[in-house]
């Protein structure tokens, strides 16, 4: 009978027979193959039989399902074979026997930021150039650069940077978003190794839908020949167009897009290095617009307050949409006595599951006796600094959890128009490098 393997994780080296024509793979007990890891979601995806073929399929999973290192979007049945690697979350699994030696997972590389190794798209093999640990340490660099700004047209400036620092045959570059519901270009940020003051170029919107629809990356290496795509807008004099997905969360964000004037054109080994670099951009250009979001939202919120009651519960809608379905914990914080404590004015589900308190209980009461995580942390000293002067703070705190277990958390702590304190955090298994504090 066929099994499934677990390949990393803590579930290494266990196997589960395939029994029926559907088997689901997640982190509930009710799934065929149970998942234990923060990574799985609850309903992963789950593997299809249809006569002698097998086929996988991700039920809009947090992380994303990659088989053999391409993202397999919802809803679409990819045929999968034996002894290639599936990626659920940042776990690694093989259908029908286990994967060869020379795949490795890419999540195992501790270096990595947390928030690249569980969406699986480190999954790489040795035998690649791409798997060396110098382009694996390239990637982490620059991602640590990425994740420390939530200014969005930093984040753009940044990334076309490194790509024309890391691709020395790049002569254009753009970095290109769709609406997410639409598809349609919503955004374009270009760039010119030949014209350092040019801020659009001339791009294949052909090669960028077909890039947006399918979720994989396209190569050119001679738009003269290319009978498929339709070229005649790439601009004059392109010999080779390379163009990847930016994909976040499951999803095609936008695309990384560039071109070259040299004969010789793009290698298989850019087409990787250029994807690598593409997944630390999209999870911050997608932090960057979830953060600039919410901004916008709390602001529009300051100030509907002092207009009509109808226009204060058009904004709390607003506002509860996000602040409700956030990943990340979201606490409002009133000050008290100048300043000298501060109570809890308001809480997310996010939050409320990360210091594992019940909104209902500690509304109205004082921060530093109710919230574990401001208990013996440094968070309370920032919280009254940022109140003090205005200016946000970004920092890694470590938090003690009951049993003397500790873990680790990235706070983002601002003073609103109101005199309010919001306070944005994540939690991590590891402390982040000391480069990714600001």
């Amino acid at each position: 009978m066929i099994k499934i393997f677990i390949m990393t994780g803590s579930q290494k080296d266990q196997s589960f027979e395939l029994d029926g024509d559907i088997v689901y793979i997640g982190r509930a007990p009710d799934n065929d193959v149970q998942i234990m890891d923060s990574s799985v979601s609850r309903k992963h995806s789950r593997i299809l039989k249809k006569g002698e073929k097998y086929f996988i399929e991700d039920l809009k999973s947090t992380n994303g399902t990659f088989f053999n290192g391409e993202l397999v979007h919802p809803g679409t049945e990819v045929e999968i074979k034996e002894g290639l690697p599936i990626s659920i979350g940042k776990i690694l699994i093989s259908f029908g026997k286990p994967c060869s030696r020379d795949v490795m997972d890419a999540g195992d590389e501790s270096r990595l930021p947390p928030e690249l190794i569980e969406t699986g798209a480190f999954t790489v093999y040795a035998d690649r150039p791409r798997t060396t640990r110098k382009n694996l340490e390239l990637i982490y660099k620059v991602s640590s650069v990425l994740m420390r700004s939530l200014d969005i047209e930093e984040i753009f400036e940044k990334t076309l940077d490194n790509l024309f620092e890391l691709l020395k045959r790049i002569d254009h570059g753009a970095i290109v978003l769709v609406d997410s519901d639409s598809g349609a270009i919503d955004q374009v940020v270009g760039r010119s190794r030949h014209d350092k003051a040019a801020t659009s170029i001339a791009f294949s919107k052909a090669v960028v839908e077909k890039v947006v629809k399918e979720g994989k990356a396209v190569k050119v290496q001679d738009v003269a020949k290319e009978k498929k795509i339709d070229l005649s807008d790439s601009g004059e004099l392109i010999q080779s167009v390379l163009c990847v997905p930016l994909i976040s969360k499951s999803r095609v964000r936008g695309v990384i897009y560039v071109d070259s004037l040299g004969t010789h054109g793009f290698r298989d080994e850019d087409i990787e290095l250029l994807s690598a670099l593409s997944t630390p951009a999209a999870v911050a250009i997608e932090n960057a617009l979830l953060y600039s979001s919410l901004e916008k939202v709390a602001e529009e919120k300051s100030e509907l307050l002092r207009d009509s009651e109808k226009q204060y519960r058009d904004c709390e809608a607003r506002f509860k949409a996000v602040f409700d379905n956030m990943a990340s914990g979201v606490v409002f914080l009133g000050p008290v006595n100048e300043g000298e404590d501060f109570v809890v004015l308001d809480i997310n589900r996010a939050a409320e599951n990360i210091e594992k308190v019940k909104k209902i209980e500690i509304l109205g009461k004082n921060a530093s006796e109710v919230l574990p995580g401001i208990k013996g942390s440094e968070l309370m000293e920032i919280v009254k600094s940022v109140w003090e002067s205005g200016k946000h703070e970004r920092r890694t705190l470590s938090i003690e959890q009951p049993g003397g277990l500790g873990t680790w958390r990235i706070y983002f702590v601002a003073r609103l128009p109101t005199g309010e304190i919001i306070t944005i955090f994540d939690e991590v298994t590891e402390k982040p490098g000391a480069e990714e504090e600001g």
